[in-house]
């Protein structure tokens, strides 16, 4: 019988620091290098690294979870020719090559964990290496934080609504709290959902005086970060990222008080210490080198990944021009929610979104390539093999979700308001406009290749198994579609999915 993929521990590609290198090449079969690496603090800081390039991988948040698996399974996209990725488009689950890749996504996911786990698990009895408290308590608060955003997305991938209601007591994904081939039982939603906040809650602990709040120790800057390995907070789950995954968690969760005050404690935290900040639109608009362009709105991002081989990776895929038969054309009916306007009450509504066809989609081939994940070939590009992962205007979408469950649409379409100003449309919401519509529409105008439209659309489907409609591209499809099967190897070795 095939081992669990749950408790795979893969090596992976090397990275550019020789000792991170070292990190990626320890195997379960090669406990002894990881047992090397982890004797000393820079160990440590090169092992935290290394999980999080193993996120950004392609069978992770480099591609399987994001712009291939999570946006074909949703997003309209013209017809494929490839038999996998028309499959994958129809829900086909049963097709050995989707079957496959549905088996590298779960694979990629618990790979990220047990390197996380690894860590952990050692990390307590290592505190005299570090001359840091803050340090210490960073790197615990950033991998445990790690396990639950992994943890969470799988729960969303593979399973359904209602955690709180009518799915508590059904058995979910293992939540696997320790590396090693013991076998960890699956437990009902409620169970894995305490073990999930435990988690979220000790991060946000931990991660109490991040350096991203702008209050630094005495000596932090001269001591542990004298290698300025801290400085960069926006490419880690810092405090303000942790923050909004909570805010993201609770909203799931449909515990709106609780998503709106840490959405609201994110962005108060941002906006006195920074973090995040709005893209400058005239930069965006002014910039014609495509090479220099910043199509991922960097400045807004509170945890982003820099995820190797990105731009290669995407050749053939999404790459504008790509003419293959796995080519990413969106169907022409999704520019218009980003270029053409509507009206109510006659007041237009999208006319001059920056993120519309000037930015990130171009027309080609009867359909419109996305640039957002468009980088550049160049090596110098800063803005080249970024993967958003937690964004500024979430923040205020998951309050406006807020507002609207509690009846308050006019503080919602004030939110939504803010959020599309700074995308260039300067008028208001009219009042008469269906709030939940346009926050719809934000989502998918937002996070395109980014993974998130799927979540959000198993949001507002919930547990009900009925029909739903795309907004405006006349895509449907149901939430149980949505919802991707175990991998054979899972099911084969007894565990239940229960929807």
């Amino acid at each position: 019988m095939k081992k669990i993929a749950t408790y795979i521990f893969i090596a992976l590609a090397a990275f550019s620091t020789v000792s991170c290198e070292k990190w990626l090449q320890a195997t379960s079969s090669t406990q002894f290098q990881a047992d090397e690496i982890l004797k000393s603090r820079d160990g440590y800081l090169d092992a935290l690294s290394g999980v999080y390039i193993t996120m950004g991988s392609s069978d992770a948040y480099g591609m399987y979870a994001t712009w291939y698996m999570n946006d074909i399974i949703c997003c309209p996209y013209q017809n494929f020719t490839s038999a996998k990725l028309m499959n994958l488009q129809n829900h086909n689950y049963t097709h050995v090559n989707v079957r496959e890749d549905i088996a590298t996504l779960w694979k990629g996911y618990y790979n990220i964990i047990a390197n996380a786990n690894m860590i952990l698990d050692r990390l307590e009895g290592a505190k005299d290496l570090f001359s840091s408290e803050l340090e210490f308590n960073l790197i615990k608060g950033e991998l445990l934080a790690i396990r639950a955003y992994c943890h969470f997305d799988l729960m969303r991938t593979f399973g359904i609504w209602g955690w709180d209601s009518v799915a508590s007591s059904k058995l979910t994904i293992p939540y696997v709290l320790h590396y090693g081939m013991q076998v960890t039982p699956q437990l009902t939603y409620k169970e894995t959902a305490e073990l999930l906040m435990k988690d979220l809650n000790e991060s946000l602990r931990l991660l109490a005086k991040d350096p991203v709040t702008g209050v630094i120790p005495s000596g932090f800057n001269e001591g542990p970060n004298a290698d300025g390995y801290w400085n960069n907070r926006r490419r880690h789950l810092n405090l303000y990222a942790v923050q909004a995954l909570a805010a993201r968690i609770y909203q799931w969760r449909e515990d709106y008080d609780n998503a709106a005050m840490y959405a609201q404690l994110a962005l108060d935290g941002i906006t006195t210490n920074g973090g995040a900040s709005w893209v400058d639109q005239e930069a965006i608009l002014t910039t014609y080198d495509n090479d220099r362009k910043d199509w991922t709105f960097s400045s807004e991002h509170l945890f982003s990944l820099e995820c190797t081989g990105l731009y290669e990776r995407t050749m053939g895929y999404l790459i504008p021009g790509a003419s293959t038969s796995e080519a990413f054309h969106l169907d022409e009916t999704f520019s218009y929610i980003f270029i053409m306007p509507y009206e109510v009450d006659d007041v237009e509504l999208i006319l001059g979104d920056i993120r519309g066809e000037a930015l990130l989609l171009k027309y080609n081939q009867g359909g419109y390539d996305c640039y957002k994940l468009y980088g550049s070939s160049s090596y110098w590009d800063k803005y080249r093999n970024l993967m958003p992962m937690i964004k500024l205007p979430e923040l205020y979408f998951i309050l406006a979700d807020a507002r609207i469950a509690q009846n308050r649409d006019d503080d919602a379409r004030a939110l939504l308001d803010e959020v599309r100003k700074h995308r260039g449309i300067q008028e208001n919401l009219p009042s008469t406009v269906d709030v939940a519509d346009v926050l719809a529409q934000e989502y998918e105008r937002e996070f395109i290749n980014e993974g998130q439209i799927l979540y959000h659309m198993k949001h507002v489907c919930k547990n009900v198994y009925s029909r739903f409609v795309f907004s405006h591209t006349g895509r449907a499809t149901r939430v149980q579609d949505m919802t991707l099967p175990y991998p054979d190897a899972e099911i084969n070795y007894g565990r239940k999915q229960e929807l």
